[in-house]
C-alpha cells in the first residue's frame, strides 16, 4: 500500500497535471478568438469564446472536486475517468462491448465498469459560478452567460436574426443601446475576461501565504 504521504502527493499531482492540460487548451482558445476578434469575425469569435467557456468550467470542476475529495486517490482517479469519458462517443463505446483496439476504454471498463455517467453541463456551469462568486460576483452571471454565448452560437434567434437582419434596433443594456454587433463584442470580451478568474484560481491553490 502507498504510505499517505506517498497517497496525498500523488493525488495533488495528478490533478496539477490535469489542470495544466485544461489551461493549455484554454490558453489556445483564447489566443484563437483574439485573432478572431482582431479580424472582425465576430461569429466565430462567440463559438470560439464558448468553448473557452466551457473550458474555464471544466478547470473549476476539476479544482471543486479535487477539493472535495481532500486526497481520496481513487475517488479523484474515478471522477477523472467520468469526465474523460462523458462525451457522445465514449458513453456510446461503453455502452457496447470492450473494443480490444481500445485499450483506455478497456481498461476503465474493467475498473469501472461499463455504464460511465456523464458530466452534465450544469455540474460545469455551477463549478464555474462558485469560482466567480469567490470572485465577487453577486449576480450568478454565469447560467446566463453561457445561454447567451450558446444563442449565438447556435443558428437561432441572435445569431441569425439580430446579426444578418437589416435594421434590427439597438438592444437597451446597462451601458445603454448597444448594436448587436456590440453585443456580441461583449459577450466576448466576459468570456475572455474568465482568463483572469483562471489565473486567480490557480494562484490561490498553489500559492502559500509567507510565515
Amino acid at each position: 500500500m502507498m504510505a499517505e504521504a506517498d497517497v496525498s502527493s500523488r493525488f495533488d499531482q495528478i490533478v496539477t497535471n490535469r489542470i495544466i492540460r485544461s489551461l493549455s487548451r484554454a490558453v489556445d482558445l483564447f489566443d484563437d478568438c483574439i485573432i478572431l476578434l482582431e479580424n472582425e469575425r465576430l461569429t466565430s469569435s462567440l463559438i470560439i469564446a464558448r468553448a473557452f467557456f466551457e473550458q474555464a468550467a471544466y478547470t473549476t470542476y476539476i479544482l471543486d472536486r479535487a477539493e472535495e475529495l481532500s486526497g481520496d486517490l481513487d475517488a479523484l482517479e474515478a471522477v477523472l475517468v467520468d469526465l474523460d469519458n462523458s462525451s457522445e462517443q465514449r458513453r456510446r463505446l461503453f455502452a457496447e462491448d470492450p473494443d480490444p483496439n481500445q485499450a483506455h476504454t478497456e481498461a476503465a471498463v474493467a475498473k469501472y465498469g461499463q455504464k460511465t455517467p456523464a458530466i452534465s453541463t450544469a455540474e460545469l456551469i455551477k463549478s464555474l459560478q462558485r469560482a466567480l462568486t469567490k470572485l465577487g460576483d453577486d449576480e450568478g452571471k454565469a447560467r446566463l452567460m453561457y445561454s447567451t454565448l450558446s444563442e449565438w452560437s447556435h443558428p437561432t434567434l441572435f445569431s441569425v436574426v439580430h446579426a444578418y437582419t437589416k435594421g434590427v434596433p439597438d438592444t437597451p443594456t446597462s451601458i445603454g443601446m448597444i448594436s448587436a454587433a456590440e453585443a456580441r463584442r461583449a459577450y466576448i470580451a466576459w468570456a475572455l475576461s474568465l482568463m483572469l478568474m483562471l489565473y486567480v484560481v490557480w494562484t490561490e491553490r498553489y500559492d502559500t501565504p509567507e510565515e
